[in-house]
């Protein structure tokens, strides 16, 4: 390019200086085809943005062309600005741009944790968010991935938008590899209490196939049997049980639980639960009655408890449960 714009200036140079200092129709014709051959040299180049101005300023303008390029080419290392994206474009030019509330949601929701209010932010991106937003809320969804997450990534495969999609089967992707590798790395290692747990959250992910998440929830009721019976585990296999259809085995263990004082609110949940699918709505209404100071912060909605306590937790709960007992015992 230096190279291309010096060879130019010596052209127009001896254009101008045969004008001056040859005859008038020798240096008329001469000043001409020198004038003439830097058009056709700067024409006959491929070219940056640049030559292209000056191919159209140097016919019409001829040195004076060069002289206003030469102060921009001087000047453009100082000026120039390497932008990575359009982000970087709009914050130079409008320095004062404050991003919308979602998008500042989703700087925030990238950051750090949000609690159990993540997941309800996350679905608030997808379902008002631009494509881009909602791309980077699944690249986080996948990347820290909780069984909350698993609606929101789903709903993301069924998204109008083809390259959401794609990202999220990616992400589905990407996170079931990442679920499976970590339960083939516990079980190498023979740690079972780590293998138990990993099992719950692969079969509560809500990414697993039905029949491939009931096996997983048979192999973790054996390895929380095997282990040592505290509220944890007590818990967690109560949980599976459940899962697998097995009310009567889980409220036996929880009920013993319950008699040592040694149940806390999620595994008087998941009592009530149980008693609720055995049929027995007053012993589920007495259960919720007796402990509803410890089960109120479980029935708020970011709770995975929430579909449960929200009935028995209600103000007219008892009045409801007579309905509800006398319908059961019709279908009995």
């Amino acid at each position: 390019m230096a190279l291309l714009i010096t060879l130019l200036c010596l052209l127009e140079a001896a254009a101008v200086a045969a004008l001056w200092l040859l005859p008038p129709a020798v240096g008329l014709s001469l000043a001409a085809a020198l004038h003439l051959g830097a058009c056709a040299a700067l024409w006959s180049l491929p070219g940056s943005a640049k030559l292209v101005l000056l191919r159209l300023l140097l016919p019409v303008l001829g040195p004076f062309a060069l002289l206003g390029l030469l102060p921009a080419m001087l000047c453009a290392p100082l000026l120039r600005r390497d932008i990575a994206d359009a982000e970087a474009w709009r914050s130079i030019m409008f320095p004062n741009f404050q991003a919308d509330r979602l998008q500042q949601r989703v700087n925030r929701l990238q950051g750090d944790a949000a609690g159990g209010q993540r997941a309800v932010a996350f679905a608030d991106v997808l379902r008002w968010g631009e494509v881009q937003q909602q791309e980077r809320v699944v690249a986080v969804m996948a990347r820290e991935f909780r069984p909350e997450f698993a609606p929101l990534l789903r709903a993301a495969l069924n998204a109008p938008a083809r390259p959401l999609r794609a990202q999220a089967a990616a992400a589905v992707a990407r996170v079931e590899a990442k679920l499976s590798a970590e339960a083939l790395r516990l079980r190498a290692e023979g740690d079972r209490l780590g293998l138990a747990r990993h099992l719950d959250l692969m079969a509560a992910s809500g990414l697993i196939a039905a029949e491939r998440a009931q096996e997983l929830r048979g192999e973790a009721v054996q390895l929380w049997c095997d282990l040592p019976v505290d509220a944890e585990s007590s818990v967690s296999l109560a949980g599976n049980l459940l899962a697998l259809d097995r009310p009567e085995e889980a409220s036996r263990i929880l009920q013993a639980r319950l008699a040592q004082g040694a149940l806390d609110a999620a595994g008087i949940a998941c009592l009530a639960e149980a008693r609720f699918r055995l049929g027995d709505i007053e012993g589920t209404q007495a259960l919720v009655e007796a402990h509803r100071a410890q089960l109120a912060p479980l029935a708020l909605p970011e709770s995975p408890l929430f579909a449960t306590l929200r009935l028995w937790l209600a103000p007219d709960a008892a009045d409801m449960a007579a309905p509800v007992q006398r319908a059961a015992g019709g279908v009995a």
